[in-house]
């Protein structure tokens, strides 16, 4: 027996890139018995995963509300402004890790980013959410040092 669990409708425009990513992320996951650390930085830091991902929370927070209104239900805040407001560690994981533990290829690609690089680069890493001041920093402390690391 079906449940109906209610109508979705919603049309989220996805470029190619965006729809490729997602492809080969969800393939990983589907085919591989397990996925390595360099795996996993490669799609977590994607600016196509990013990019995806960002267009999925603001529709699913869009249609939490829109749930949540339905059924006068407010058990959190599900208002606009705190969508992507960043202060779980838990959910969001240790970047900071992830960033340090690249590849070559990937810490290469840091070490040739200039200063404003860095900075778009760290707000790239935490879409769709803005991190506290705190998280940017140890960031771009992570980010500095592995540029230091080139010039040892």
């Amino acid at each position: 027996m079906k449940k109906n669990l209610g109508s979705m409708n919603s049309l989220i425009d996805f470029t190619f890139l965006e729809i490729n990513a997602l492809n080969k992320l969800l393939g990983q996951i589907k085919s591989e018995a397990y996925l390595n650390a360099d795996e996993i930085n490669f799609f977590a830091l994607s600016p196509f995963i990013i990019s995806a991902f960002e267009k999925i929370h603001k529709e699913h927070m869009n249609q939490t509300r829109n749930q949540t209104n339905k059924r006068c239900i407010q058990t959190m805040d599900i208002s606009p402004q705190n969508d992507f407001q960043l202060t779980d560690m838990h959910y969001v994981g240790n970047r900071a890790e992830r960033i340090k533990n690249l590849n070559s290829s990937g810490k290469e690609f840091i070490q040739r980013m200039d200063n404003q690089e860095r900075e778009e680069f760290c707000d790239l890493i935490f879409a769709p959410f803005k991190p506290t001041v705190k998280q940017h920093q140890d960031i771009i402390e992570t980010l500095e040092s592995i540029a230091n690391e080139a010039k040892k």
